[in-house]
């Protein structure tokens, strides 16, 4: 049996340390596939292609009609993502603040935490966890 590729921890209402109530979705990706993802860099081609998918997976959720013209934020050209957006108040899923400065020092990475920021709406943490696995599995089928 494989690997997983990412493991979710939280999925829907989560509360912030202030108290504040929202919703979102926290994840981790698995440490070799993360490596690979930033070992790889990814062409024009699917980059596109998965931007336009991402379009069209927005739409299916009916978010607000503010298009948003790269929700995927590839991570310095290479197939790891640093961030999805989604419309909204800044709605987002993106790798946390350890993760960033370990990718930015240059070390091996362990596991890759993406954290949700700004969800108001099931609708946004819906939208973003289905970014979130099409992304990786699409990542994982191409490489």
């Amino acid at each position: 049996m494989r690997n997983m590729l990412y493991r979710v921890e939280e999925f829907g209402a989560l509360e912030s340390p202030s108290g504040h109530g929202g919703w979102g979705l926290n994840t981790y990706l698995d440490h070799k596939f993360t490596q690979k993802l930033r070992e790889t860099p990814i062409e024009s081609h699917p980059r596109n292609v998965m931007q336009e998918d991402a379009k069209d997976i927005i739409k299916r959720f009916c978010l607000d009609k503010t298009e948003i013209e790269h929700p995927y934020v590839f991570y310095e050209g290479s197939w790891l993502i640093s961030g999805i957006k989604v419309p909204g108040n800044s709605a987002d899923l993106s790798l946390d603040e350890s993760s960033k400065m370990t990718l930015g020092e240059g070390h091996a990475i362990g596991q890759a935490r993406y954290m949700s920021h700004n969800v108001d709406s099931m609708s946004q943490a819906a939208c973003l966890a289905s970014l979130f696995f099409h992304w990786a599995n699409t990542a994982d089928a191409c490489l």
